[in-house]
């Protein structure tokens, strides 16, 4: 059992928090979760500080928020909680003194009773449920949401200097590798930039680049061509697009396909002798079988420094909403076994990433969501009114894509073809979704058979790695929408 204390320094500052306690005592019981589920290997993923000052102490800081952070130490079998404040926390501990730290360390206790409580009720609550296959999740999937008014369109937005955009915390993840990567240091440097959908991983590697181009660096910039095309909107060209692994060369590869790319990105950085490698990825977008495991195994052999992004500009909030609610929803009531104890295991590994995606933040609260069962061919041309009636669709790139499961593709899409006539749009086959990924559209609009809705409304259990990744490829097909889902549930096939 892994035993939490805290320290007279983290006790004073945590009465002087602005911030929501729960939340500091609510991420406590996850770490712990954390190690219940795997004693080993349990603490690979959190953010490790790297400060010489440190010595042998494993110091880690922990998002409680978008802006706090929570700084502790793990002992053995012992959890101290050291520090708690906004983005600074950790510079000031970093400051403080060895002899300071090691006697605040020292004088770890047992938390007060009303703390412990807290945590041991947050315990109970996260206890892993019944992963029986029979739970209706209908009321989040065909759940309405639509805004009082459209989708607030920033003005910058419009202008192709929005790409380049950088908000003070994307920037400060910018400042902080750049940092790193003019260490005096000839060791291969490994960055990971880790955010959920629209969090803006690849304007932080586009910015990188750039700024390293200037500065003389050989770039090498790894992204899909679709990406590519919607980035050299910009005012600037994307430098080193797919140039590959070289010697002395800094690769940024912008959200790996699979944990398998991102395990041989890695491979032939240090094969090539590249001099940095930095990628930005969302784990959620990868449906392997024993993924987690993988990503625990790599980040446990690599050195490497590690950045999260909270805030999302590009997905309005009742988009995403939904989106998340979906992600959530799917991750938390199917699985790829059978065995309960594998289940368990599962579960709560996939849990800090759905809790990154559920922690992000959302500067638009507009967007719609709609679920249409029936009448599918009037509405269709419904929406295709609504949507010429808008005034700010894209000109640069597709504005809306439907993407269709694959058994409609023949149903559906001269229909659309013939509605939708002379608009900027973009078809896929849901088979072929990869094709958009980290790609940005207005408008998503999805055709489903109802066999494959009414499975993803109750849930199930032991899929196979096909089933699997269909079931979770929705994370990123739903991610893709700005401001509108429209879902048709196809009944007769």
């Amino acid at each position: 059992m892994l035993k939490v204390k805290w320290t007279p320094r983290f006790e004073q500052r945590l009465e002087r928090y602005n911030g929501v306690q729960d939340y500091v005592i609510s991420k406590t019981a996850r770490l712990i979760r954390k190690y219940e589920a795997d004693p080993v290997n349990w603490s690979y993923s959190l953010e490790k500080l790297r400060d010489s000052s440190f010595s042998t102490t494993q110091v880690y800081r922990l998002p409680i928020t978008s802006g706090d952070r929570l700084v502790f130490v793990i002992n053995n079998k012992d959890l101290i909680l050291t520090d708690i404040g906004d983005h600074d926390v950790m510079d000031e501990y970093a400051r403080m003194s060895r002899l300071a730290r090691t006697q605040d360390l020292t004088k770890a206790t047992i938390p007060a009773e009303w703390f412990v409580k807290r945590i041991e009720q947050y315990l109970k609550l996260s206890a892993p449920s019944n992963f029986g296959s029979n739970t209706d999740l209908s009321s989040v999937l065909n759940e309405t949401f639509v805004s009082e008014s459209d989708r607030w369109v920033y003005e910058e937005e419009l202008d192709e200097g929005w790409i380049h955009y950088l908000d003070e915390n994307q920037n400060k993840v910018v400042e902080d590798i750049m940092k790193e990567l003019f260490c005096l240091n000839d060791n291969l440097k490994v960055h990971f930039i880790y955010g959920g959908p629209g969090t803006g991983k690849t304007v932080v590697l586009l910015n990188l680049a750039l700024r390293l181009e200037k500065l003389g660096r050989s770039i090498s910039f790894q992204l899909n061509d679709q990406v590519a095309k919607y980035l050299n909107r910009g005012r600037e060209r994307v430098p080193g697009i797919n140039l590959g692994f070289a010697p002395g060369v800094t690769v940024l590869v912008d959200d790996p396909a699979s944990i398998d790319d991102f395990a041989d990105a890695i491979r032939k950085a240090q094969t090539n002798k590249c001099r940095a490698l930095i990628i930005g990825f969302d784990p959620l977008q990868w449906h392997e079988r024993k993924m987690e495991a993988k990503l625990k195994t790599i980040c446990g052999k690599t050195d490497y420094t590690f950045s999260q992004l909270w805030i999302c500009y590009r997905q309005s909030f009742g988009v995403a909403k939904k989106s998340i609610e979906l992600t959530k929803a799917i991750f938390e009531r199917s699985s790829r076994y059978l065995d309960k104890s594998k289940i368990m295991v599962e579960k709560v590994d996939l849990k800090e990433h759905l809790d990154l995606i559920q922690g992000m933040e959302f500067v638009d609260e507009a967007g719609r969501y709609i679920v249409y069962d029936h009448d599918l061919e009037n509405i269709v041309k419904l929406e295709k009114k609504r949507y010429a009636a808008r005034i700010d669709l894209w000109r640069h790139s597709p504005s809306v894509c439907f993407i269709y499961e694959d058994t409609l593709v023949e149903k559906w899409r001269p229909k659309i073809k013939s509605v939708y006539s002379g608009s900027n749009k973009l078809d896929v086959v849901f088979s072929r979704y990869k094709a958009i990924r980290g790609v940005e559209f207005q408008e998503i609009a999805v055709f489903l058979t109802a066999q494959f809705w009414n499975k993803l409304n109750v849930g199930e259990n032991g899929l196979n790695s096909e089933a699997w990744e269909k079931l979770t490829s929705l994370h990123t097909i739903f991610s893709r929408a700005k401001d509108s889902i429209v879902v048709y549930v196809d009944g007769e096939v």
